[in-house]
């Protein structure tokens, strides 16, 4: 029975990680979209480099650096493409199940900040901005924690 239970709940991660793959995929190579993706492996050569001891505005980064284990990052200015990120966005961030961090508008830009846990400790943070015919998504997965996040925006 426990091996049954094992297998569905691998099952359930599973289906999280190819849903965020896959809303990543569908828009990577769409013309009028930019698209970036860094792996773990590129972020731990960052961490080992002076690259990875900087800071910005003396926050220091490097530690944040060697948390992350992989980025996604989609942006388009064509107004149609960008309508079609915030739908494809808002029924990820729904069906994940994310927590709302933090919200700002500030000159016709909303950026929503989002976070869930994954299993093994790690968390997925989404940040989803939009405005004037532009949207931008970037999900980050790894070992961040809320301090972690509240360090880099400025929040104690």
């Amino acid at each position: 029975m426990k091996k049954y239970v094992f297998i569905i709940l691998m099952s359930i991660a599973c289906a999280h990680a190819s849903a965020q793959k896959e809303l990543f995929e569908k828009f990577e190579d769409a013309k009028n979209v930019e698209s970036v993706y860094i792996s773990k492996a590129m972020f731990e050569l960052v961490g080992a480099t002076k690259i990875g001891n900087m800071s910005v505005k003396n926050i220091p980064i490097g530690d944040k650096i060697s948390k992350i284990d992989h980025l996604y990052m989609l942006s388009s200015k064509d107004a149609k493409m960008a309508t079609g990120l915030a739908e494809a966005f808002a029924t990820y961030y729904k069906e994940g199940k994310f927590e709302e961090l933090m919200r700002m508008k500030d000159d016709g830009q909303k950026t929503t900040i989002y976070m869930r846990q994954l299993k093994n400790k790690m968390n997925e943070i989404g940040l989803f901005s939009t405005g004037d015919g532009i949207a931008k998504i970037i999900s980050l997965v790894g070992m961040l924690t809320i301090e972690d996040i509240k360090d880099v925006v400025g929040k104690k």
